[in-house]
């Protein structure tokens, strides 16, 4: 379904609007429970929880480290963050979220060793696949394996010639004990033999200019990718050959720019190359690459908003980048793939004036769009050209297209909103056979139309108005009142559908007529019934407000209101009920546009504040809107349609969008809930305190005294895909043993006045469209007592 890298992707910004201390991140790093840790120049380090952060700097009495520029991140196995600034190494305590203290044993062996780094220079830290952290420090390269306890066990040092560049890299990117860096300009191996370490060169065809600033290693197949600031290498050990990649400005495949900030590798084997001109994705297939973001970000096409991109982070199947100015942009997988059909004033052909109002399929296949006051579109087959008809040009008689329908005489029926009906010649739509704009008495207006119906069953057509409900009889050319009373009493009349039983349902802002088909009456009228409460509620004195109605294929009949969800009507040997869907439920919004069933029995809901996708089976929801890439989330009233092949168009306020098709998620996502922020009688509790002595997102157990009268706990999923889509449930046991559901967007608990006791707070998260999953509850023992005694 996609035609480049970015058509894969949705691009979220994380920047300081949103929390995030500077907008200049210049590492990224994942740590081993999730949480997102970003090195700032100028800002510190962050935590990121999805929702919050947590940040280090110089001022910070809780959470200090030397300096607000850092500039890398790199974790040990004993759930330290080795964090080095423009002035040294800060190790962060990531169970006690603080840092290590100066006089630390880790600081002062490092600088009382036989060869002594000096902590304040040291320009680089990285850990490897053996669990040792290797540090660079002015002409030091010192590797630093632990004991089991995480104490320092050896300190094992070379010293190499001073560099020509500021900063030098070293990777461990084959897990075998050899580690690749560069010495001006030559790719050398540290080669570690435990008690010592020795740099050999790798090869002749690796002796680069001896200026040049290596940025990164990676191994992809057979091959070690080497990035530079004069371009990109790839070495190929097996034929000892190197290849360079540059900037060509005739060769739109080539680099984007020389200067190669870093290197990762996709979930799905691609490699990708950062610039301070966006990013490049390797071709292996034409050796080529692909340029991303190399527009500046006033490009509409731009999807960074920011393309100086200093980092990579590939995530699982998520990717972040640290820019220069943009702060984090995160690229999350697409769940949905539309094409958005719209207008523009440059192409004459193009959907004529948005929004759009009404969508019609004839017995041809040809697609029929009506708008606002932009008058009648004919889609040609590829939905990217369409023929107009307008008043302008005499077709109909009033631009604002609000119902379609055809007859079995090849006639459309195109109601307007202002004028009237009119009845074209499908075939030649320019010729208009006739306006219909009152009742053959002339006594009420029909000018205004919101629904059409062809009976096939009557030979006619159903008109409703906003004042009322009419039926045109084709055999007689009589338009007459089919009950009495509809024809001023059903008043906004939008949404019409004729089930498998001959039943015309029609909705109103009065509620829902239901219409027998097959009993007409000698005197032209028809039996029905007016359902003039809340559908799921017999006893209310209110009407739902209808807004679309929908038969899926089953049968059974759906309502969208204005204000009240989505009603589903079931029917067994016990008659029939109406199974309600609000925001309740989650649904994003109450206000309901359009309803439609996709070829896997999923309901696709259109509303005022996006896309719902229902699951009949287990009433479960997955909300689509901007982030989701919709290029517009308001929908608009009686604009949906499922094409005969299956494909569903949904019109909105800026056009039309064409469902192509959903990801499948080829693997269930598990999401553990950390505890984030614990809070007691308001104030916030630290790790080391008498509640508890590590940070709440690793602590199994808090101590309060009662004479605290509350606690607010935080918490978060790290569900860094979709934001506010899932929620939390939560239960206190031994004080509420029922699971209670938080709203969307709230993710903290509060409790107050709580009896002295033992109490286990769980909470668990559920995904957007997910059950609740038992084996994902975090658990939190809460003691409240007399503490001291």
């Amino acid at each position: 379904m996609s035609q480049g890298f970015a058509d894969d992707y949705n691009t979220r910004y994380i920047t300081i609007h949103e929390g995030l201390p500077h907008n200049f991140v210049d590492d990224i790093h994942r740590d081993s429970k999730g949480f997102i840790w970003m090195a700032l120049n100028g800002g510190g380090v962050a935590r990121y929880d999805g929702h919050d952060f947590v940040t280090f700097g110089p001022s910070s009495s809780l959470r200090k480290i030397k300096s607000i520029f850092a500039t890398t991140l790199s974790e040990d196995k004993f759930n330290r963050l080795w964090t080095v600034t423009d002035r040294g190494i800060d190790i962060i305590d990531m169970e006690k979220l603080s840092t290590l203290a100066e006089d630390d044993p880790i600081f002062a062996k490092l600088e009382q060793g036989d060869s002594p780094v000096d902590i304040s220079k040291i320009d680089f830290a990285t850990s490897d696949k053996n669990g040792n952290m290797w540090l660079h420090a002015d002409t030091i390269i010192a590797k630093v394996s632990f004991n089991d306890d995480g104490s320092v066990n050896r300190i094992a040092t070379l010293t190499h010639e001073p560099l020509n560049v500021s900063i030098l890299k070293i990777r461990d990117i084959e897990g075998n004990g050899v580690l690749w860096t560069s010495i001006n300009g030559e790719i050398m191996n540290i080669e570690d033999q435990g008690a010592t370490i020795t740099l050999k060169p790798v090869a002749d065809c690796l002796k680069l200019d001896p200026h040049t600033y290596v940025s990164d290693f990676i191994a992809k197949g057979d091959n070690v990718w080497i990035s530079t600031d004069l371009g990109l290498y790839r070495y190929d050990p097996s034929a000892n050959m190197v290849k360079r990649y540059v900037y060509n400005p005739a060769d739109p495949k080539s680099l984007s720019q020389n200067f190669i900030t870093d290197l990762d590798i996709t979930a799905d084997k691609r490699l990708i190359a950062s610039t301070l001109r966006g990013i490049n994705i390797y071709n292996p297939i034409n050796d080529n690459f692909e340029r991303v973001g190399d527009m500046p970000q006033s490009d509409p096409r731009a999807v960074f908003n920011n393309n100086f991109i200093n980092c990579v982070e590939v995530d699982s199947d998520r990717i972040w980048f640290g820019t220069e100015g943009g702060g984090l942009n995160k690229f999350v997988p697409r769940n949905i793939y539309i094409t958005d059909i719209f207008h523009d004033p440059n192409r004459a052909s193009s959907l004529s004036d948005n929004p759009v109002n009404s969508i019609y399929e004839d017995v041809d296949g040809t697609v029929w769009i009506g708008t606002v006051e932009g008058g009648l579109n004919r889609a040609h087959s590829d939905m990217k050209s369409f023929d107009h008809f307008t008043a302008e040009n005499g077709a109909i008689t009033h631009n604002s297209v609000s119902a379609i329908t055809a007859d079995c005489d090849g006639r459309l029926w195109v109601g307007t909103w202002g004028g009237g009906l009119n009845v074209i010649d499908r075939k030649n739509p320019s010729h208009r056979i006739e306006t219909i704009n009152a009742t053959d008495d002339g006594s009420l207006p029909i000018g205004y139309i919101g629904a059409l119906a062809y009976d096939s069953i009557n030979n006619g057509i159903w008109i409703g108005s906003n004042l009322g409900l009419y039926f045109r009889d084709l055999n007689t050319g009589r338009i007459t009142e089919p009950f009495k009373g509809a024809a001023d009493g059903v008043p906004g009349t939008i949404g019409t559908a004729i089930d498998k039983k001959g039943h015309l349902w029609v909705g109103s802002l009065t509620g829902v007529y239901d219409i027998v088909l097959n009993e007409r009456k000698p005197d032209g009228t028809f039996t029905y019934r007016h359902i003039s409460h809340k559908l799921n509620d017999p006893k209310s004195k209110t009407a739902d407000k209808i807004s679309s109605i929908y038969m899926s294929s089953d049968g059974s009949m759906w309502f969208g209101t204005n204000g009240n969800g989505v009603y589903h009507r079931v029917t067994d040997e016990n008659g029939e009920k109406f199974i309600n869907y609000t925001t309740d439920e989650g649904m994003p919004s109450d206000i309901v546009n359009g309803i439609l069933e996709d070829n896997d029995g999923y309901m696709w809901i259109s509303t005022a504040n996006g896309l719902a996708r229902l699951n009949p089976d287990d009433g479960t929801f997955i909300n689509y809107d901007r982030t989701d890439g919709l290029a517009n989330d308001q929908f608009y009233w009686n604009a949906s349609y499922r094409l005969s092949d299956g494909r569903l168009l949904f019109g909105t306020v800026d056009g039309l969008i064409k469902l192509d098709g959903v990801t499948k998620k080829s693997k269930e996502l598990h999401y553990p809930v950390y505890f984030t922020s614990l809070s007691v009688a308001n104030e916030p509790v630290h790790a080391g305190s008498d509640i508890t002595p590590l940070d709440i997102s690793s602590t199994k157990h808090i101590t309060i005294h009662e004479r605290d009268k509350s606690f607010t706990v935080g918490f978060s999923a790290l569900d860094y895909d979709r934001d506010n889509a899932g929620h939390y449930n939560y239960r206190l046991v031994g004080f509420d043993d029922k699971w209670i559901t938080l709203p969307v967007d709230r993710r903290y608990v509060t409790y107050t006045n709580l009896e002295p006791g033992v109490y286990k707070l769980q909470v668990r998260y559920v995904p957007e469209g997910s059950q609740p999953d038992e084996s994902e509850i975090s658990q939190l023992v809460t003691s409240t007592a007399l503490l001291g005694l």
